[in-house]
């Protein structure tokens, strides 16, 4: 179906945007291309063990907190399977899990996530027979910089989806467990969508700025929309994952980003948020404000 082109062993695709912007596309292309993306993993294709080791905000209080490095460290030995299955390491991942339960990160399952996520990784055996790899949770824009510093061949993909599909959309996850690092105030839901116009503006330029100033040519930012009208733009991301596909299978995988009813919704719904800065905002990543 396909050839690697490089040994990518030891370097990994990840993929990464504010949550709702369309990375499960993106993952799902991966996973149809034999990358090895995790074996705990949501509908929507999220690693959760990069969930569970990761997405905590109480700990994680600024962009250079040295949990986030400690976090991945551990977190590419449970996806190569070198962790160490003694009683201390054990422990380390009941303590996290008992901080999932205290600080409620999960509220629809505030016991069962941290919990079976601990018994999938202490059961998780890799499956070699995959020569390339990489995951996808939304997260990971966060810490693009430490990732290149534990991966220095990092590839990173960037989801992007036009910011007021997304300010009146509902998934505002991302404003609420991480506006601290942003300098932002804690929302509500009076002062969700403006802070989330904002938390978009700032999260976008950093991860667009550090992906650029690290990665250069291993840094792609993907639009959505675009990857789903524009034959150009996924031909783009095939080249840029170095991968040469058969004319049958090339036909199958460029059906996996299929244009969504919800492209497009912030023009049915009345403007509540600064047009100003909705304007401002929707012209500096080069989307139409109309």
């Amino acid at each position: 179906m396909w050839r690697n082109d490089v040994d990518s062993a030891s370097s990994p695709v990840v993929v990464g945007g504010l949550g709702g912007s369309g990375t499960r596309a993106v993952a799902a292309i991966l996973n149809e291309l034999d990358f090895y993306i995790g074996s705990y993993l949501n509908p929507q294709l999220d690693n959760l063990w990069f969930t569970f080791l990761l997405r905590r905000p109480a700990s994680i209080r600024s962009f250079d907190s040295p949990e986030i490095e400690r976090a991945l460290k551990l977190f590419d030995s449970v996806m190569k399977s070198y962790w160490g299955k003694s009683f201390k390491a054990r422990t380390q991942l009941y303590e996290l899990a008992a901080e999932f339960m205290m600080r409620n990160y999960v509220k629809r399952s505030r016991y069962r996530f941290p919990l079976n996520a601990v018994a999938s990784i202490t059961h998780h055996h890799y499956h070699s027979s995959h020569a390339r790899w990489g995951w996808k949770e939304p997260n990971t824009h966060l810490f693009i910089n430490t990732l290149h510093k534990q991966y220095p061949n990092l590839k990173y993909i960037l989801v992007m989806r036009h910011p007021l599909d997304l300010v009146y959309g509902h998934n505002f996850n991302q404003l609420y467990n991480w506006h601290h690092l942003f300098k932002l105030p804690k929302p509500n839901k009076r002062n969700e969508r403006a802070l989330m116009l904002e938390f978009y503006d700032r999260a976008y330029s950093r991860s667009i700025r550090i992906g650029n100033e690290l990665l250069g040519s291993n840094f792609m930012v993907v639009k959505i929309e675009e990857l789903c009208s524009s034959e150009k733009i996924f031909d783009r991301l095939i080249e840029f994952l170095e991968v040469k596909l058969e004319e049958t299978c090339y036909t199958s995988i460029k059906k996996i980003p299929a244009w969504q009813p919800g492209f497009g919704r912030y023009r049915e719904i009345k403007n509540t948020v600064d047009p100003e800065k909705s304007t401002l905002v929707c012209n500096k990543f080069n989307y139409s404000y109309v």
